[in-house]
């Protein structure tokens, strides 16, 4: 009975590690579509040639590994905190609790919102080397043409 007991806690316990690893969003595709989603990284905000209010990310998040070093490395760090992570300036400027040029770009119980704060809370990870990524796109069928109201392929 204690073996069954020790390993039903030893799997749960597994299984909640896995999940919480899950749970940390990914620099690439998860803080980086939050940027772009939000127009944080277009020519008329941050991805501007000289950036906005001392802050510069590459024009449509086209260079994720100068973003990384950008968001936690400049500045001393003061962007992130991920000791308090809802005094980041990366998450009090987009919602308003500290002014930004910008205007507001979602709130604190934003989907958002969570995704930053949980990528900062959990220290800030960039992506292993070896995550997944796209190599190429292909659209199918290559050629559409269109006649009135008639598509032929």
């Amino acid at each position: 009975m204690k073996v069954a007991l020790v390993v039903c806690l030893t799997l749960a316990v597994a299984r909640g590690a896995a999940a919480e690893q899950r749970s940390i969003p990914s620099f690439r595709r998860d803080v980086m579509a939050v940027l772009s989603h939000s127009g944080c990284n277009m020519g008329t905000c941050h991805g501007n040639a000289r950036g906005k209010g001392g802050l510069k990310l590459s024009l449509r998040g086209d260079d994720p590994e100068g973003d990384y070093a950008t968001l936690t490395r400049e500045l001393a760090s003061r962007r992130v905190n991920v000791s308090e992570p809802d005094a980041s300036l990366l998450l009090l400027k987009p919602t308003m609790q500290v002014a930004h040029q910008g205007g507001q770009r979602w709130n604190v119980d934003s989907f958002e919102y969570s995704i930053l704060r949980r990528w900062i809370a959990a220290g800030l990870p960039d992506d292993p080397t070896n995550a997944i990524s796209v190599r190429s796109l292909s659209v199918e069928p290559r050629d559409v043409l269109l006649s009135g109201d008639q598509q032929t392929v």
